[in-house]
């Protein structure tokens, strides 16, 4: 009936345990046994034909004492493996257990054989918190000829309680399945009220050259393509981002080319005008400038680095130039539509290509949006130079491919506003990215309608956009 109950099926640890259990309840009894004899004998025993008394206390002190070791020792066994030093211990047992009890249901198991009993033998399962958080782990299972197919299919969010597995792959060896997890408590997306508060949490232990866009993730800013429809919170992912940027130590130079004169162009003439285009020639003139600008870093990086080995613009504490271009298929429609001849148009787009094949090392970074994509629009030039991409909203599985390379390895997720997936260049298989609500945005949008003058609706928009003084930027 245990069996049935613990395990379905008798595994050999849980043979092993019940060996354990009972060992350990025999211990017990002895020791309360010998308490029992004292107190009913008061430690002497008479043996009448001889008339001889016999003083067993000190032989019941002393099997009481070894009852007691062996208890405490196998306790201290115990909480030495399952590292009860830790304070979430127990859970981390909880979810290994419930883990193997759902594997046995699956009869995810070898036959083998514990004193000529036959038993199921399961693969080895380690369990990894990556902070004290509990927010997000690993999941190890060990791998064997027998088990590598069923470990290739397998799903395992759903015995993983108030967790979700987002990505998976085999150790460089070869021997281990590891199922990367996250805790369901990261779907409840921040929500914050005031740019400051915002700004607090997104600006404070966060490196110059690193962004927080959700979190758990925070990286260093890098070549980044974000696609998403309409309603699915692109505008304020970048809006949260931008924030950052203009409000660090050292303000990040920031360029705007926005050919729909949408969002984007409002955005960058709050902060600066003199860098925010949305007419095709002066868009033009701006990829030029960033193009020169980082063709000078370069000049001056190589100079630096005759006396230094492998370097970067960090290294030299340069502020990140970032490009940014709304809906990039429009401008570059736009681009050859402004030439008669394709090959200066070609010119220009080769610019960009070279901005995301070369800007790495001088710090100069291209940010891409746009609604939807495919091989004709995003082109592999760009593409596998973009250090991160992120698809917001449910996009359809054209999108994925040619953004992602398999829709695969996208987890099965309906997605709401400001959520989907990303890929930087540290991963194999995408994972979810749930940015920040803004709703003070909200907040804005609702006073302007209120508001009939012009100026007054320009003050209360760069009140947002403005630089905070040193002492709120990082």
């Amino acid at each position: 009936m245990l069996e049935l109950f613990f395990s379905i099926f008798p595994t050999r640890e849980y043979k092993r345990g019940k060996l354990a259990f009972l060992t350990v309840a025999f211990a017990l009894f002895v020791f309360f046994l010998t308490l029992f004899i004292k107190k009913t004998t008061g430690g002497i025993i008479e043996i009448d034909p001889i008339d001889f008394e016999f003083n067993i206390a000190i032989y019941l002190f002393w099997i009481r004492i070894v009852c007691l070791v062996y208890f405490f020792s196998t306790l201290l066994i115990m909480s030495i493996r399952w590292g009860l030093r830790n304070n979430w211990s127990l859970k981390n047992y909880l979810i290994v257990w419930h883990l193997r009890y759902q594997l046995n249901r699956a009869k995810f198991s070898d036959q083998g054989n514990n004193d000529n009993i036959q038993v199921l033998i399961l693969p080895k399962i380690l369990l990894e918190f990556d902070t004290k958080e509990r927010l997000t782990g690993k999941v190890k299972i060990q791998n064997s000829i027998e088990f590598d197919k069923q470990l290739e299919s397998i799903r395992l969010s759903s015995a993983l309680k108030g967790y979700k597995v987002e990505s998976s792959f085999v150790s460089d060896d070869q021997h281990w399945y590891i199922f990367e997890f996250y805790s369901l408590n990261m779907e409840n997306q921040k929500v914050f009220e005031t740019v400051d508060d915002f700004l607090k949490d997104s600006l404070t232990d966060v490196d110059q050259y690193k962004l927080k866009f959700d979190s758990r993730y925070t990286a260093e800013i890098d070549n980044t393509l974000v696609i998403g429809s309409k309603g699915s919170g692109k505008s304020y992912a970048q809006i949260s981002l931008i924030l950052q940027m203009i409000n660090k130590k050292d303000q990040y130079d920031l360029y705007f080319l926005d050919p729909k004169r949408a969002d984007f162009l409002a955005v960058g003439n709050l902060i600066d005008s003199e860098k925010t285009e949305h007419e095709t020639s002066k868009m033009i003139e701006v990829v030029q400038k960033v193009h020169k600008k980082m063709e000078e870093r370069q000049a001056l990086i190589e100079k630096k680095l005759k006396t230094r080995l492998v370097s970067d613009y960090k290294d030299f504490k340069l502020t990140p130039i970032v490009l940014f271009i709304d809906e990039y298929p429009e401008f570059k429609d736009k681009v050859y539509q402004h030439f008669e001849k394709k090959k200066d148009a070609d010119k220009i787009i080769d610019l960009i290509n070279s901005i995301a094949r070369l800007g790495r090392q001088s710090g100069v970074r291209l940010f891409l949006t746009m609604q939807r994509v495919d091989a004709t629009i995003l082109p592999g030039s760009i593409k596998n130079n973009m250090g991160l991409i992120i698809v917001l909203g449910n996009a359809q599985n054209m999108t994925y491919i040619t953004a992602l390379d398999r829709a695969e390895d996208v987890p099965n997720y309906q997605f709401s506003v400001g959520q989907g997936v990303y890929r930087d260049s540290s991963m194999t298989s995408p994972r979810l990215i749930f940015f920040p609500y803004l709703k003070f945005l909200d907040t804005l949008n609702k006073n302007l309608d209120e508001l009939k003058s012009d100026d007054e609706k320009i003050e209360l928009l760069s009140s947002v956009f403005k630089r905070r003084p040193k002492k709120t930027a990082l």
